[in-house]
C-alpha cells in the first residue's frame, strides 16, 4: 500500500511539474519568444503536448507577415525585421513553414 501511495504521489507531483511547463510554454510573448521556443525546444513542445498548436499558431501569423513580403527585393530581411528574428532564424523559421 505504501508504495502506491508514493507511486501516485510521485504522478500527481509529475503531472504538476508538466502543467507547470506547459503553461509557461504558453505565456510566451509574441513574436521573438513563440517562434524561438518552436525553433529550439521542439522535443520539449511535443513531450508536453503543446507543439502543434504552436506551430499552427506561428505558421498561421508567420505566414501571414510572409504573404504581405512576398515579391519584395528584400523580403527575408524584412521577414526577420518584423518578427524581431535574427536573418539565420528567419531562414530556418522560413524553412520549417515552408515559405517560399
Amino acid at each position: 500500500m505504501r508504495e502506491l501511495l508514493v507511486e501516485r504521489g510521485l504522478s500527481r507531483e509529475l503531472e504538476a511539474q508538466r502543467d507547470r511547463l506547459r503553461r509557461e510554454a504558453l505565456r510566451r510573448r509574441w513574436p521573438r519568444d513563440r517562434i524561438e521556443q518552436v525553433l529550439d525546444r521542439r522535443d520539449e513542445l511535443r513531450a508536453l503536448g503543446i507543439l502543434e498548436a504552436l506551430d499552427r499558431e506561428v505558421s498561421v501569423r508567420a505566414g501571414v507577415i510572409w504573404n504581405s513580403l512576398r515579391g519584395k527585393r528584400d523580403a527575408l530581411d524584412l521577414f526577420a525585421k518584423k518578427l524581431h528574428l535574427t536573418r539565420a532564424e528567419a531562414v530556418r523559421l522560413q524553412k520549417l513553414l515552408h515559405l517560399s
